[in-house]
């Protein structure tokens, strides 16, 4: 299967196996994706939440940035702003979101998520 057509496949996908797809992606490749917008991070605001926009590779980012700027942030260092997010009420993250949804998830539990992914392949150190 060519890559392009497996990059539509997993746009397509349903939430959870978008979202595990983003987990294992980025515990393999160490990299979360995200969209610079020019004034921080893109983001969605119901007016109650903000949701972060994060993508588990560059292609993936580029195909949705609609004018952003695709940025790499190291997963270890991702999972630290996760844990100092985690004391904002109002912030969540949207997960590899397509056209249609996107998965929303506390940064605590994203987190979570991720160190338990982390601590399969590598000893994590939470605080580092």
């Amino acid at each position: 299967m060519n890559e392009r057509k497996k990059m539509l496949e997993i746009i397509k996908a349903p939430l959870t196996k978008r979202y595990k797809n983003f987990i294992n992606t980025v515990v393999d490749s160490e990299q979360v994706w995200l969209l610079d917008g020019g004034n921080g991070y893109c983001s969605y605001d119901d007016g109650n939440e903000i949701s972060i926009i994060v993508y588990p590779t560059e292609e993936f980012a580029n195909y949705f940035s609609k004018g952003a700027t695709p940025v790499m942030m190291e997963v270890h260092e991702f999972c630290r702003e996760c844990n100092k997010l985690d004391k904002e009420k109002n912030i969540l993250f949207a997960v590899f979101p397509n056209d249609e949804n996107a998965m929303q998830v506390s940064p605590q539990a994203l987190y979570y998520d991720l160190v338990e992914a982390l601590e399969e392949v590598e000893d994590f150190n939470e605080n580092v």
